[in-house]
């Protein structure tokens, strides 16, 4: 846990590690940031900047913060920003965001994302995206496969699909 001041803000991060070999699906509340690494673990920071009176109450906010998992799923349930590095090696993984915008870059196998309301990034994916969108603008840089992208509302930008693609 580090927590620190920012004038009248405290900013609360929670970080750990967790395995990596069967997770397949994350869900997060709000924005959730993803990379794909060399490692072969799963590193995971959440992120929250709170209007709170001191460091006590800011610590027990942070107390709350968790990580909960089980067949396939992490959920990151409370309104904290979300970073993830997974393995880049993965051979799929979905994302989800309730309130937040999704950025997912540098995976070798395929990825799903499904925002509620945010924007969608995804870069340097190498197998094939599916993207679900019911508001937000998306943006789709490098994808190797084929790109299948549902937009209920917001601008598509495509820079370069190699696959054939469906919008």
């Amino acid at each position: 846990i580090r927590i620190e001041r920012d004038g009248a803000w405290w900013t609360v991060a929670v970080s750990g590690t967790l395995p990596a070999s069967s997770v397949v699906h994350v869900a997060a509340a709000s924005d959730l940031t993803v990379r794909g690494t060399s490692a072969r673990e799963i590193r995971f920071t959440m992120t929250q900047k709170l209007r709170v009176p001191d460091e006590a109450t800011a610590r027990l906010f942070a107390q709350t913060l968790r990580v909960r998992g089980a067949g396939g799923w992490l959920i990151f349930d409370l309104p904290a920003a979300v970073r993830l590095e997974i393995p880049r090696a993965s051979q799929y993984v979905a994302l989800s965001s309730m309130a937040g915008m999704i950025d997912a870059a540098d995976l070798a196998g395929s990825l799903r994302a499904d925002s509620s309301a945010g924007k969608i990034t995804v870069d340097r994916i190498a197998g094939d995206v599916e993207i679900h969108s019911s508001g937000g603008a998306t943006s789709i840089g490098t994808v190797g496969g084929q790109v299948r992208c549902y937009s209920g509302g917001g601008s598509i930008r495509a820079v370069l699909i190699r696959g054939p693609s469906l919008f």
